[in-house]
């Protein structure tokens, strides 16, 4: 009776040891430290701490965000979440780190290893645009995560969003290495859907060009750039989350608006129609605009001096109510060029068309300003605070500057409606001195004949494709076009090409595709498009053998 009771007295002890254990493990901390040992961070102010460049935690737009840290090297850094609004993507707490001695032009594979107390989610990126790992699932115990990005110079900034762990975790850092990829892990293009919009990719960037688009929301987008303007249609089916929670962008690194004079003064002429009313932000270049979009047709102007030949466009649209549609379109005219009217009463008479000697360019039309589109989560600063924010490291979805500390920067990128306004002509203001007999003479000009390029001819695959299920290579073949010097191939699991499985871009008609991605799919459908041609080549479904 002694001995049973004993032999139950020690299984009970046994139990309550392993409950202790995994209730201190999971209760206080996977580190080394002591509670008193954690510096808790400021709200809504970054630290620099040792290896890491800026720890931030925020609490704000009704969410919550409180950290305290441990340590400084990239493999004993401790961070307690001591409070966590839950949300991933929202960019509340943060921790960010320089990688430094790349080289621009190269691909890198950033592994971190760390231990966390409790299951959640991660983000992680780099302040290289649209490089974003979202919805990492992280387990109770031991974690490695993996990124790849292409270095743009010698420094990058990684971030982690924090958001989504719960509340009382602890994360322990246990390094970070990067390494010069070996494989490179291919992107698929984003594609339209039956009416040209895009539709978005929740809690990431969806990269599309020349308009890219955030949100923690649902929108669907469409737009066009060129040298003075840009234009977006945005259908948002639900609220656009917060600051800078809903955004879209036309980065300068596309070449499509510009170039400009830096140093130069620009009028940045906003038209929009909205259906609903809602505060928002239009920021062009370091020039950030608060706006309140009303109901209806409407334009504003902003005033912006130039930094750069080719500024980064945003629109802050996290306030937008669901079922809002907005149209916006900006342009960009050099306040010299604008050309402004007067008096014609008065001694200097600048009326439309002006007869007096050498008065000969009185009529002018100035740049067509009927609206203008505005745009990325890459905010206004290199470090961001906030998603996408105002500072160099971006922590928020790719925010205005490189590191984000805050939900995409400080304020919001802004599409605004296809406003429709009048092209404004007016004239050249022209001082009328004493009007002498003299005829103007004008000085005749020889046009120089225009020769339109011929358009490349759409391409044929001219064999038959098989492949193994379990292979991951493709031999295609297809015939040259005349006047073309490279071709995109495109792997497909559909045969309208509804989503691309596969993309690259050669030089030779007779190739090998090689993916992980092609393996073990049971239906593949390949086409060809030589660069510069306007249409694809019929789809060819690949015979797949067992």
């Amino acid at each position: 009776m002694k001995k049973g009771f004993k032999k139950i007295m020690a299984y009970f002890c046994a139990i309550a040891l392993i409950v202790t254990s995994v209730t201190v493990y999971n209760n206080k901390s996977v580190s080394a430290y002591e509670d008193s040992e954690y510096t808790a961070l400021t709200n809504g102010k970054g630290a620099a701490v040792g290896d890491w460049s800026e720890l931030f935690a925020g609490t704000y737009d009704g969410l919550a965000g409180n950290m305290s840290y441990a340590g400084s090297k990239l493999d004993d850094l401790s961070l307690k979440i001591d409070e966590s609004c839950g949300k991933p993507g929202t960019w509340h707490l943060q921790a960010k780190t320089k990688l430094t001695g790349l080289t621009a032009g190269k691909t890198y594979d950033i592994k971190t290893k760390l231990n966390s107390s409790m299951a959640g989610i991660l983000y992680e990126k780099t302040d290289v645009t649209g490089v974003v790992n979202s919805n990492i699932e992280i387990k109770v115990g031991e974690n490695e995560t993996t990124l790849q990005f292409k270095a743009t110079g010698e420094t990058e900034t990684l971030v982690f969003e924090l958001s989504g762990m719960p509340t009382g975790c602890v994360i322990d850092f246990k390094g970070i290495t990067t390494t010069e990829a070996t494989e490179i892990v291919t992107t698929t293009e984003q594609q339209p859907e039956e009416d040209g919009y895009y539709a978005s990719i929740k809690g990431q960037w969806t990269l599309t060009s020349p308009w890219s688009a955030f949100s923690t929301g649902s929108i669907k987008y469409k737009g066009t750039a060129d040298s003075n303007s840009a234009t977006v249609d945005i259908k948002f089916a639900e609220y656009g989350g917060g600051d800078w929670q809903t955004q879209l962008r036309v980065l300068g690194s596309t070449n499509t608006v510009g170039p400009l004079e830096a140093g130069k003064d620009y009028k940045v002429k906003v038209d929009y129609t909205a259906s609903k009313a809602f505060d928002g932000l239009v920021k062009v270049g370091e020039t950030a605009e608060n706006v309140k979009f009303a109901e209806g047709t409407n334009s504003l102007e902003i005033s912006y001096k130039a930094e750069t030949e080719r500024p980064d466009i945003y629109l802050n649209l996290g306030y937008a109510p669901a079922d809002e549609e907005l149209n916006i379109k900006l342009t960009l005219v050099k306040v010299e060029d604008i050309q402004t009217s007067v008096d014609p009463t008065s001694n200097n008479v600048t009326s439309a068309d002006v007869t007096s000697p050498d008065a000969t360019s009185a009529d002018v039309t100035s740049p067509d300003a009927t609206s203008a589109d505005v745009t990325s989560p890459d905010a206004t600063s290199a470090d961001v605070t906030q998603p996408d924010a105002t500072s160099a490291d971006v922590t928020q979805p790719d925010a205005t500057s490189a590191d984000v500390t805050q939900p995409d920067a400080t304020s919001a990128d802004v599409t605004q409606p296809d406003a429709t306004s009048a092209d404004a002509t007016s004239a050249d203001e022209t001082t009328t001195p004493k009007v002498t007999t003299a005829k103007p003479t004008v000085k005749p000009t020889t046009a120089k004949p225009t020769t339109k390029k011929a358009s490349l001819k759409k391409t044929k695959i001219s064999k038959k494709i098989t492949k193994k299920l379990s292979s991951k290579k493709i031999k295609l073949t297809f015939k040259k076009v005349k006047g073309a010097k490279k071709y995109t191939v495109q792997v497909s699991t559909s045969k309208k090409f509804k989503k691309v499985l596969y993309k690259k871009t050669v030089k030779k008609t007779k190739v090998t595709l090689s993916s992980k991605k092609l393996k073990n799919k049971k239906k593949l459908y390949v086409r060809v498009k030589a660069v510069g041609a306007k249409k694809w080549s019929k789809p060819v479904a690949i015979k797949i053998k067992k």
